[in-house]
């Protein structure tokens, strides 16, 4: 299985048999979806500016998921878990759906726009991922102590950190160095890629820095 990241929240999840691609990034962003994008799933995990038009881009959609529930697509597992709910309109937190998706026996956890720490009910279940997709940067996102504190609950074997400031990106955002500050890394080269399989995962957390794609 073959993580791509396309900028801010999305990723290209490519299997065997299909692929997803997570929150197509709007115009607004600074990124764009290469030339020709298309996947058999769009998963999306909360409201933005141009959404419509974002997911339009992406080719050869079969099926277009943005609510929770449990789901079968070309091979692939999906469970979309509410983590947060809003209940009136111009408060927060903004409703927000976390995504379990199982691709090639690697589960992947892309947490999508959250704000808050998971609650105590959600971690046994998010906590069931390999993979964790989070949001690192800020704004209206997990602050940095709540992306440590979350990466220490739910144990990862591998953490992609997203919709952090990049020289792409238009959006007020903390840049990566920041988590890499606190959580005491070092020499960690940004790759393009990364090809993930049951027997390649480290027995540790580790964590990978992907490359936009644009």
């Amino acid at each position: 299985m073959e993580i791509t990241w396309l900028g801010s929240y999305s990723f290209r999840l490519r299997g065997r048999t299909a692929s997803v691609i997570t929150d197509p990034p709007p115009s607004d962003s600074g990124y764009k979806l290469p030339r020709s994008s298309s996947a058999d799933i769009v998963s999306l995990t909360h409201e933005y500016p141009d959404r419509n038009t974002a997911v339009a881009a992406v080719q050869n959609t079969t099926r277009i998921l943005s609510g929770p529930g449990e789901y079968e697509v070309a091979g692939i597992s999906i469970e979309a878990l509410l983590t947060q709910q809003n209940v009136h309109p111009e408060t927060k937190p903004k409703k927000n759906i976390s995504y379990l998706i199982e691709i090639d026996e690697v589960m992947i956890c892309h947490l999508g726009a959250i704000e808050n720490v998971p609650r105590a009910e959600l971690v046994e279940e998010l906590g069931r991922a390999d993979v964790l997709l989070i949001p690192t940067g800020g704004g209206e996102t997990l602050d940095i102590s709540g992306v440590t504190e979350t990466i220490s609950l739910l144990q990862p074997r591998l953490v992609i950190p997203m919709n952090y400031k990049t020289p792409v990106s238009n959006q007020e955002l903390e840049p990566i160095d920041r988590l890499i500050t606190q959580m005491g890394l070092s020499d960690i080269e940004p790759v393009a890629r990364l090809s993930v399989t049951p027997t390649n995962m480290p027995l540790d957390t580790r964590v990978v820095i992907l490359e936009p794609r644009n």
